[in-house]
């Protein structure tokens, strides 16, 4: 598989909105996802303001290359931080995808038992469903009887703040194995943003099992006021639940510049100058008490970890992410990579070489 387990697990804890399991478009430009990746370089294809108006608050303008807009993070996270906060795993369970989205910024999930109780930052608001002629059926249920139909949904959003649209369990029963469902978010009569859910049935050959998605409908200054949801493919369209969600931006700066603060330093990526290309990292990183650091790189097999020059034990943290305990004090980390198997493979292929040349200089002999 092209996939990263670890990865596609963490994006349906998460409800991310992506295209694939393997293939990642920036974690739908929500702050949260994108500040505990360690992204701190944000561009734009286009520059232009629909676009601009998915940039999370945490990055602002540092300039143009050609027709990009680059940006760069405000309270950039680096290589790893400290956490000392546990999330209970049950507890993890239990929550909503933006109830584990806030609990992350204030803990970690290492898969142990705890009674912490993270803080939680989002808000529900109330809504409004109205159906545009041609759509039928009732509650989270839409029957779509022409092509192009919407429905719209009216809220009364929070000015400066992340605002999203959440379908837990979410099915499509069309003629396609994959749909494309448009969202175009409006603040009163002004058009903000355009958005799209690309949704894969089980007999797509891209199918992740994800059914639950949060739709990031961008931010502004007066607040996201409704957004128009265009079904393009006449069928039926259910889910269990449909949220909407404001998550305030002044609040994410906060957690987020907290641990920034909290980050190694003195980060190096160790680029083979010739190549460009690296397979260890160092860096380092000053713990007031025995800790959890949280990597920002996918967990996997191929990596392995030094603390203080010694071995230490690497496991997964946060769903998808590397992570070990160290304790108080300033420690110099070190993580290598080195493909699974690849040593392995290459005694393998080397054995059947020289299996190759034995059998064929004996057949020439013969001969």
């Amino acid at each position: 598989s092209l996939a990263n387990g670890a990865i596609s697990d963490y994006m349906n804890k998460l409800a991310i909105n992506e295209m694939s399991d393997f293939s990642y478009y920036g974690l739908d430009n929500r702050m949260a996802p994108l500040a505990l990746s360690g992204v701190n370089v944000y561009t734009l294809r286009y520059d232009n303001p629909e676009e601009e108006a998915y940039v999370p608050a945490d990055y602002e303008r540092a300039g143009n290359y050609y027709n990009y807009a680059v940006f760069t993070a405000r309270n950039p996270i680096t290589l790893g931080y400290t956490c000392d906060n546990v999330i209970d795993e049950d507890l993890f369970e239990e929550m909503s995808p933006v109830m584990r989205q806030d609990a992350m910024l204030s803990g970690v999930l290492t898969g142990e038992a705890s009674d912490y109780s993270p803080e939680y930052n989002f808000k529900s608001l109330d809504f409004e469903v109205t159906r545009e002629k041609g759509i039928k059926g009732d509650g989270n249920t839409f029957v779509v009887k022409k092509k192009d139909k919407a429905i719209t949904v009216s809220f009364a959003g929070d000015s400066d703040a992340e605002t999203y649209i959440y379908f837990r369990n979410l099915w499509c029963d069309t003629k396609s194995d994959m749909d494309n469902i448009y969202f175009n978010t409006f603040a009163g009569e002004r058009m903000v943003s355009s958005n799209v859910l690309s949704y894969k049935k089980p007999e797509s050959q891209f199918y992740s099992g994800w059914h639950d998605y949060i739709v990031n409908l961008g931010s502004c200054p007066e607040g996201i006021s409704r957004v128009e949801i265009v079904f393009p493919e006449k069928g039926k369209y259910s889910c269990d639940e449909i949220a909407v969600y404001c998550e305030p931006n002044g609040v994410l700066l906060e957690k987020i510049s907290d641990i920034s603060k909290r980050s190694m330093y003195d980060v190096e990526t160790n680029l083979d100058p010739v190549s460009r290309m690296t397979n260890k990292v160092t860096g380092t990183v000053t713990a007031d008490g025995d800790t959890n650091l949280v990597f920002t790189i996918p967990y996997d097999k191929g990596w392995s970890l030094k603390v203080d020059g010694e071995k230490a034990e690497l496991s997964k943290m946060n769903v998808m992410y590397l992570g070990c305990k160290i304790s108080e004090g300033v420690h110099e980390i070190e993580l290598s990579y080195h493909t699974p198997g690849l040593f392995a493979g290459f005694l393998i292929s080397i054995a059947g070489i020289l299996i190759f040349v034995f059998i064929f200089s004996r057949n020439l002999r013969k001969v």
